[in-house]
């Protein structure tokens, strides 16, 4: 991806504030700008994953607030995911009991006797999710406590 240039970007926001003053505008006009958007928001977004992967390999791990754009970052736990070996929790309790859990919804499990959810939880693989770096917008709170 190319790199933005100032004047590209100027040029870009200069486009905004005009069709902000004058919406009504030429359709291919609003195109261009809106072409101009999509390319910057790319160059943008690459950019980003680029700045992340590199916050995250240099071991990243602070909570920075930024109040003047209410922006917040910081590392973000990976989501986890759960797999069961369905045929073995099959052979380890009743047909009914199985049947009634075969979804493996854990509420259900939760529900079941804790002998069952023994069974059910040994035969669960847990992973936990990569680790990412988020920037989030800041709540009230916070924007009232980092605001100088």
């Amino acid at each position: 991806m190319s790199t933005v240039t100032n004047n590209f970007s100027e040029q870009l926001l200069k486009e905004i504030r005009e069709w902000e003053k004058n919406p009504e505008q030429d359709n291919k006009k609003l195109a261009g700008t809106l072409a101009q958007i999509k390319y910057l928001q790319e160059c943008l977004e690459e950019k980003e994953k680029r700045i992340k992967k590199q916050l995250k390999e240099q071991g990243y791990n602070e909570l920075n607030y930024y109040p003047e754009i209410q922006k917040k970052v910081y590392l973000s736990e990976g989501r986890s995911t759960s797999e069961y070996d369905i045929m073995s929790i099959s052979k380890s309790i009743d047909a009914d009991v199985f049947c009634n859990i075969i979804s493996i919804v854990q509420k259900k499990v939760d529900e079941q006797e804790k002998e069952v959810q023994d069974i059910v939880e040994s035969f669960k693989k847990s992973e936990k999710g990569e680790p990412f770096i988020t920037v989030y917008k800041m709540n009230k709170q916070e924007l009232i406590e980092h605001t100088s």
